[in-house]
């Protein structure tokens, strides 16, 4: 799942939060992708449970890199 930080509805983190309590759920692959870009920021959303962080603006490679390397085909 690609999931943003900020939304109009609900913060991105609180989504990934329950995603991450939810027991059919819990596994699923998280990329946050997200303006959010400082070291505290990326540091939340891993601490959150991201399985992989890309900031905007990004090149379409990084994301696809990130995305390879968090399903384990890098």
């Amino acid at each position: 799942m690609l999931l943003d930080i900020l939304r109009p509805d609900t913060h991105g983190l609180d989504i990934l939060r329950r995603i991450r309590s939810h027991p059919k759920l819990a596994k699923l692959p998280v990329v946050m992708m997200t303006g959010k870009s400082t070291a505290q920021d990326v540091a939340a959303g891993l601490m959150a449970g991201a399985d992989g962080y890309v900031t905007k603006p990004f090149k379409m490679s990084g994301l696809v890199k990130a995305v390879k390397q968090v399903l384990g085909i890098a």
